[in-house]
């Protein structure tokens, strides 16, 4: 082999075999610039005379005598042992076919490049001719070959790695059309479509990203036909956004406004596809970062700063290290579960890119960031690191809010063969602060919540090239974490000095009286662990014209919340006078959830006329074996076809299944407390309260899963200039989400009072005697019971727009509309129970509660909104820049209450009666003393509440000042446009636009 390195000096590199597994990937070295065809190269012929040598003496002779460079390694110099050869002045390409006539190796030809590699194997019962593919990539400028690009034929679940020569070799490929995706942290992505014959071969140049480039994306993108309805945002348009954390990038979608300014101190979650605030669409989103799903499950700590049930906070992930995000609106593969809106893909940055530092400032909010990118040599794989800390101040004006961030990973990618693998370790913390103002009198208020979470996963894959295992993928995933809250305050009653209820056992107890106001602390401690472990497996069948692509998979999550939960820093002063009995969240059962799925990827082309189905369906299980437990099976499906080169037409139906939470699934005690007695003599210190307490053990056993049904048709026209029209319908119904339910408990307390004996005064002071046999009354107090189940509903329906309209050259502007027209129905599905018209006793002790039917009332919204984005790039001055001009054109919101109708009632010995018609065209029927036809409500109509037009527009700026600083500017809301307006409903002027102008800054520096 030394020889040969003489000959070749820096470009040949003999691969380790240690790295080789079940097939080989060939090591090819960059020769001298040569021509692209075998026509162009100089010498080709060889005369030989050789007995019994190797292949490093073989080919240093053939190198001698014309212009080819051999690649191969020494493993394959270890198999052909002995060479022997005779020819007189014949082509390399004969000489190479004699040789490994009879060998498990061929070779390809890439210009002057020859790579040795192993011949395909045509596996069992395979009825298509198949074939290897040799890649062989390169930067398009420098011309050194790239190492560690990913190279995907997606279609048919086949993967490769370019090696450090690179070189990339595709196995059992199927000969014929298919699409080749090229990927490399710092490139644009290549796509491109090949016809795959026998030993097909390739030379690919890769560009590096840039503003030089003619051509940047500073949008969102949508998904290629026959996959489910998404849109795609790469680094530069998050660039360009200068987004500083994920829902900042939530804007860049059809449909969704333009983002009002944050100041980052209070929770932010991504509503999807609808125009209401409802948690169980934000708790339905899925938040994916590399693999590994970021839950909201086990969160439990109930504060202003978190939103249990609720979504999980996108303040938390940073948008510095991130290399793509992929908004998932439609349905989902199968492959994605755990949802009942949508999923967002978060893919972080790991390969070779220089130091870069970035600097963000506003009036509210100051970044830095430092990220970093090593190749640890020829065969040590890929080192990241990245860091970011973010301060904001709030209004700028006041110093009563805070919040921090700093979010910390390191990440090591390599090839190993057959297997390549990610590791990541990843932390991220967060501090909210609620202070006094210091211009006030301190008197030693204060909130702080800090919230820390650790992160480890690993992802790899194994390229088996299998007859029933293309590709073996795994994920594992461990995140931890503590989130601690803590406020120090004045509790206040307005009617004198307070009772505190603590009992934690059934019966009667003395109350704790405080006075009316006094100075306490404490908080909540939680501390989440989730477990996360993924399995799948592909393989693809062709046959003709059909081509199909299997995937499967299994998955196992464990989420526990060990905390301390809530606690008062003295007992005796508790924070939550009322509801003084605080729980550890150490004794709420983990959760346990199993899923399986199995998809298939169907792609057939009649006349021209391509067809794509993606079905699938998914079973999941939450707490097998338990009582509680519950399952789901979600059939997904995606139909595309194209009758036309021009049109693409799309059609889609899915179910989506979100699990309960912790919060769901296992609710605290329910403790009744009632007051029997309340003595006093005038006198504070001498006052005496007891109290009875009943426990409720609420049971949420027969919950279901949030289960949404959703509908989606659409369709792509392609025209000339690479414009495209693509819109799309849908309908998203779910009648299952998480909320109340109506179930009531009653329970008899018995008062005791001075008038008549019950409580006798202590002739000498001090606490009075009762007497139980003489109480004054007993009430009856009927109570719900906490329980939770399937009773919120909701209907979200309309149309998004994805316009591209092109450029115009002569100013090198692109122009793009999106927008969308959205309709969402809030409703509760449990019946309405409410005390009879007519009673004005006590809340808690009406005779019975009228039931009226469900759905009577909903909150009904509906929007109208586009968005014109101008992109003007000039690619020699390396500045892009774009102004967004967006309208809502149609904004309504009104509150449905039909005419309400009693269909029973329920008695306080819980005997629910059933109400008939003939009862109700009765006008002297009466329900214990009521008269039912008063319990008929007129419906409550208001007219809608229409918003006039409202017009918005932003302008951002993205420069390059070298290869190594550049800059970035934006303004938000750049004409200051804030009307005063008013609705349909009402004359009263408010201010619009409100909160949305703002300006920013961000410096980067490349080294």
């Amino acid at each position: 082999m030394k020889k040969i390195k003489k000959y070749c000096r820096n470009w040949i590199k003999i691969l380790d075999p240690r790295f080789l597994s079940v097939f080989t990937l060939v090591g090819i070295l960059f020769c001298v610039s040569a021509a692209g065809s075998a026509q162009q190269i100089g010498r080709q012929y060889v005369t030989l005379d050789l007995k019994g040598v190797t292949l490093s003496v073989l080919f240093e002779e053939m190198m001698k005598q014309t212009d080819y460079r051999f690649f191969f390694n020494d493993a394959q110099e270890k198999n052909v042992k002995e060479v022997s050869i005779s020819v007189k002045h014949v082509r390399v390409d004969s000489v190479l076919n004699q040789v490994f006539k009879n060998s498990r190796y061929t070779y390809r030809i890439i210009g002057t490049q020859v790579a040795i590699v192993d011949k395909p194997v045509q596996l069992p019962g395979q009825s298509v001719r198949r074939t290897n593919v040799t890649l062989l990539v390169k930067d398009s400028v420098a011309g050194i070959p790239l190492v560690g690009v990913a190279c995907i034929l997606k279609e048919l679940g086949i993967y490769a790695v370019t090696d450090i020569n690179g070189v990339a070799v595709l196995q059992q490929v199927p000969l014929g059309k298919t699409e080749l995706e090229l990927q490399i942290l710092g490139y644009e992505n290549y796509k491109k479509g090949i016809n795959v014959e026998v030993n097909y071969s390739l030379e690919i140049r890769m560009i590096e990203t840039s503003l030089a480039l003619d051509e940047v994306n500073v949008v969102a993108t949508k998904n290629e036909a026959g996959q489910a309805t998404s849109s795609k945002i790469g680094r530069q348009a998050i660039d360009h956004l200068q987004a500083t954390s994920l829902a900042d990038l939530m804007q860049l979608l059809p449909g969704q406004l333009l983002k009002q300014n944050s100041d980052m101190t209070s929770p932010e979650q991504f509503y999807l596809r609808t125009l209401n605030s409802d948690k169980n669409n934000a708790f339905g989103v899925s938040i994916m970062v590399d693999g590994i799903p970021m839950s909201n499950d086990v969160n439990l700590n109930s504060n202003e700063f978190n939103v249990v049930g609720g979504g999980y906070d996108l303040r938390k992930i940073g948008t510095d290290n991130i290399e793509s995000v992929e908004v998932i609106r439609g349905v989902p593969s199968v492959e994605y579960g755990d949802l009942s809106a949508g999923a967002v893909i978060v893919k972080t940055s790991v390969g070779k890119s220089p130091y870069q530092a970035r600097v963000k400032v506003n009036p509210s909010i100051i970044q830095a960031s430092l990220g970093k990118g090593w190749r640890l040599g020829d065969k040590g794989g890929f080192l990241n690191g990245s860091f970011d800390y973010l301060k904001s101040s709030g209004d700028p004006r006041k110093k009563t809010n805070s919040f921090d961030r700093i979010n910390a990973s390191a990440a090591y990618m390599n090839t190993f063969g057959i297997w390549r693998m990610t590791t990541r370790f990843g932390y991220s913390g967060i501090i909210d602060n609620v202070q006094q103002d210091p211009d006030e009198v301190d008197n030693g208020t204060y909130t702080e919540s800090k919230d820390y979470t650790l992160k480890f996963s690993h992802e790899g894959s194994f390229s088996f090239n299998s007859a029933l295992s293309r590709t073996l993928r795994y994920n594992v995933g461990v995140t931890t974490g503590r989130s601690d809250y803590f406020t120090s305050k004045i509790v206040s009653s307005s009617t004198g000095r307070t009772p505190i209820f603590t009992a934690k056992e059934e019966g009667i107890h003395e109350a704790i009286l405080l006075p009316a106001s006094y100075a306490t602390s404490g908080g909540t401690i939680g501390k989440p662990l989730s477990v996360f472990a993924k399995v799948s497996n592909d393989f693809f069948v062709k046959a003709g014209l059909l081509n199909q692509r299997f995937n499967m998979g299994v998955e196992y999550r464990y989420s526990k919340n060990s905390g301390k939960g809530d606690y008062n820093t003295d007992d005796a002063l508790p924070l939550k006078p009322t509801s003084a009995r605080p729980r550890g969240f150490d004794e709420i059962p983990a959760l346990n959830q199993l899923s399986a799925y199995f998809e298939d990827n169907i792609m057939l082309n009649i006349d021209e006329c391509p067809v794509t189905i993606q079905a699938g369906v998914r079973y999941t299980v939450l707490q097998p074996g338990k009582s509680e437990s519950v399952w789901s099976l979600s059939p997904r499906v995606n139909l595309s076809f194209s009758p036309v080169k021009w049109l693409d037409v799309k059609a889609a139906f899915g179910k989506n299944a979100k699990t309960p939470g912790l919060t769901h699934l296992y609710p605290d005690l329910k403790y009744v407390d009632r007051m029997i007695v309340n003595y006093g003599t005038g006198n504070p210190d001498e006052q005496y309260m007891l109290y009875d307490t009943r426990i409720i053990h609420v049971n949420n056993s027969k919950l279901k899963n949030s289960t949404t049904t959703r509908y989606e048709v659409g369709f792509d026209v392609k025209l000339p200039k690479d414009r495209m029209i693509s819109i799309s319908a849908f309908r998203d119904k779910n009648d299952l989400g998480f909320g109340s339910l109506s179930q009531y408990m009653t329970y008899a307390f018995d008062y005791y009072d001075i008038s008549n004996g019950g409580v006798v005064p202590n002739p000498e002071g001090g606490k009075p005697t009762v007497d139980y046999s003489k109480p004054f009354r007993r009430d009856t107090v009927m109570t719900t019971t906490g329980e939770m189940g399937n009773t919120s509903g909701s209907v979200n329906e309309g149309v998004e727009l994805e316009i591209n309209l092109g450029k115009i050259n002569p100013i090198r502007t692109d122009l793009y509309l999106r927008g969308g027209y959205t309709r969402s129905e809030l409703y509760s599905s449990a019946p309405l129970y409410t005390r009879p018209v007519g009673y004005s006793g006590d809340v808690d002790t009406s005779p019975f509660r009228i039931a009226y039917s469900s759905k009577l009332q909903k909150d009904i919204d509906k929007q109208f909104s586009t968005q014109l984005q101008a992109v003007c790039h000039i690619p020699k001055l390396k500045i892009v820049g774009s102004a967004t001009f967006q309208v809502i054109w149609y904004n309504y919101s009104k509150s449905t209450n039909s005419k309400r109708i009693p269909m029973g009632y329920l008695d306080n010995k819980l005997v629910y009666h059933e109400i008939t018609q003939a009862m109700l065209d009765d006008p002297d029927y009466k329900i214990q003393g009521y008269k039912l036809q008063d319990q008929i409500i007129d419906p409550q109509v208001s007219d809608a509440i229409k918003q006039p037009v409202l017009w918005l527009m932003n302008f951002r700026l993205t420069k390059n000042i070298s290869d190594f600083a550049g800059f970035s500017f934006y303004v938000n809301n750049l004409p200051y446009y804030e009307p005063w307006q008013h609705s349909n409903q009402t004359k009263t002027l408010s201010e619009r636009n409100k909160n949305t102008f703002a300006f920013g800054v961000e410096l980067s520096i490349k080294l």
